[in-house]
């Protein structure tokens, strides 16, 4: 404040007070960070009134962390081996329709036709459709372990109707009933039950 000559003071121009801010920044871990603000938090709280202190969060994991990203993936079942991905993961994955296998043959030496063992089973449903055609193909057609193949010959070969997602039943079938099993990818075979199964068809016929 200015003075006059005698260092007296002139009553005529106002105080001021003056006030300097300064900011802190600290670096380091937790620990380094909460002495750091204990360090300030003291200097303030003997310049006025306690400051309330505030405690640093802990670092947890969160629940996707704390997850095994193994746990999380998908394994592919060996029965979608006849599936094609094809487009966004926002669509249907198409499957792709089997191929009818022209050297699989329906008439063998020795056996009963397919198509004679077919009428035979006289069979109404999808699902029986599915376990007569596996069934002629284990017992006559010489294939104790199948592909869809097979299956898709002999639905062909009666002009039956065939699903959009041809495996569909049999995996249906394998889910519910335990009817089939897959001994490896690509591959089908019938269980005890799934035999059992086409033996108790009606209207049968011979063997």
């Amino acid at each position: 404040m200015a003075r006059d000559g005698r260092g007296k003071f002139h009553k005529g121009i106002d105080e001021q007070e003056e006030m300097t801010v300064v900011i802190l920044r600290f670096k380091g871990g937790g620990e380094t960070l909460r002495r750091g603000f204990d360090t300030v938090t003291d200097a303030l709280s003997a310049l006025g009134p306690p400051t309330s202190r505030r405690a640093l969060p802990h670092q947890q994991k969160s629940a996707a962390d704390q997850i095994d990203e193994s746990d999380l993936e998908e394994e592919e079942s060996p029965e979608d081996s006849e599936s094609i991905a094809e487009g966004s993961a926002d669509t249907p994955r198409p499957r792709r329709k089997p191929k009818f296998l022209s050297e699989f043959n329906l008439t063998p030496d020795g056996q009963m036709p397919w198509k004679e063992y077919a009428a035979g089973k006289s069979p109404k449903t999808v699902d029986d459709k599915y376990l007569v055609a596996a069934g002629w193909v284990t017992n006559h057609g010489g294939k104790g372990v199948f592909a869809i193949g097979h299956i898709f010959t002999c639905f062909r070969a009666m002009k039956w109707e065939e699903q959009a997602d041809f495996s569909q039943p049999l995996r249906r079938l394998k889910a519910t009933d335990s009817y089939f099993e897959v001994p490896k990818r690509g591959e089908w075979k019938l269980t005890s039950l799934g035999i059992d199964a086409v033996d108790k068809l009606p209207g049968s016929g011979p063997e």
